[in-house]
């Protein structure tokens, strides 16, 4: 029994003691970080991961089959539209050629006497006709000769880069046989799918701003504007153009940050401040020292923050740390910094 009195007598004494020093027994306020809600001027970026393409490509075969006897080009060479990269053996087609223009020249004769026999009634319309078709496919065969003998040159198509020689002199060639990757990489574009949501704000004069290790930031304008959207991906597929004298190369993989449009005033807040759950985004807002959920509307993502369209006004205060044991209605308070390491709180004065 006299145990059970002091332990009375014990509790009550600490109880005493609590409320002397001002400490009461339930929790004091929830300590918190907090932020002033505020519209400001931020450019909305959605970034992708893209590709850089070259303008052209092509690769280079021969347009008849033959056996090469001059290759006119080395590994990584520039070429101009029309340069010689490769020759066959042409003796047969310009021998065919040298018979139809003998050919031609004959046909050509025999009309101009037809014509003149004709004119002094020595000839009948009807061989003037004759002579005048066997004339026309003299000329036929004869054009038809020459694009052979223009076939034996194999010339590359546009301006640019080839790659690897894959011919050497003295290989039997056909259609199917790959000389050379001939490549226009002056200017260079990109090509990347970007989210659904920013196709409404893409238009010809949108610009990308292309990032990757070891380079300046590069833009690059838009040039295509796939009319569908990807409906597996969710994604609408786009081509910008780089400006010419890049040094970049084909294949590079590039990050491509679009601004969808004007820079505007918008609430932007941190993202680690919103929380989603089952109904959507909310947030906690802080009214006379108390919390309480908010929904809101988030839009486009940045870096480390995220918009809010809705849900939110300039000038409302939001939880930006210590969400985890915030309850609706609970009463919180600013925390404090931690003291800085190496220094303690001042010891209590002695008792006079």
């Amino acid at each position: 029994m006299r145990l059970w009195i002091a332990a009375v007598l014990l509790v009550s004494g600490c109880q005493v003691g609590l409320e002397q020093s001002g400490i009461k027994g339930g929790s004091g306020p929830v300590p918190v970080k907090t932020l002033k809600v505020e519209a400001t001027d931020l450019p909305v970026e959605v970034s992708a991961v893209g590709t850089l393409l070259a303008d052209e490509t092509v690769q280079v075969r021969p347009e008849m089959a033959g056996q090469v006897v001059d290759v006119s080009f080395e590994d990584g060479d520039a070429v101009h539209a029309g340069d010689a990269l490769a020759k066959l053996r042409d003796a047969a087609p310009k021998a065919a050629l040298a018979e139809a223009e003998a050919n031609l020249t004959l046909a050509t004769a025999q009309l101009v006497r037809a014509s003149s026999l004709f004119a002094r009634a020595n000839a009948s319309a009807e061989e003037v006709d004759r002579a005048t078709a066997e004339r026309d496919l003299a000329q036929s065969r004869r054009d038809a000769a020459a694009d052979t003998v223009r076939r034996t040159v194999i010339r590359a198509p546009f301006a640019g880069r080839v790659s690897a020689r894959l011919i050497a002199v003295g290989a039997q060639v056909d259609t199917s046989t790959v000389v050379t990757t001939l490549i226009d990489a002056d200017p260079l574009q990109v090509e990347v799918d970007l989210p659904e949501s920013v196709q409404p704000w893409l238009s010809k004069d949108s610009v990308l701003t292309l990032r990757t290790d070891g380079i300046t930031p590069t833009p690059a304008t838009l040039s295509y504007l796939a009319p569908t959207v990807d409906p597996d991906t969710r994604t609408v597929r786009v081509r910008a153009d780089l400006p010419k004298g890049t040094s970049l190369a084909p294949g590079l993989t590039v990050q491509a940050t679009v601004q969808v449009h004007a820079p505007t005033a918008v609430i932007a807040v941190p993202a680690e401040s919103v929380t989603t759950r089952a109904d959507g985004p909310m947030v906690w807002v802080v009214t006379d020292g108390k919390v309480s959920v908010r929904k809101v509307t988030t839009g486009a993502r940045l870096v480390s923050q995220v918009t809010v369209t809705s849900g939110l006004n300039p000038g409302e205060t939001i939880v930006v740390e210590g969400l985890v044991r915030l309850r609706e209605g609970v009463e919180v308070a600013e925390s404090k910094p931690a003291p800085a390491a190496g220094t303690e709180a001042p010891a209590p004065a002695p008792a006079p």
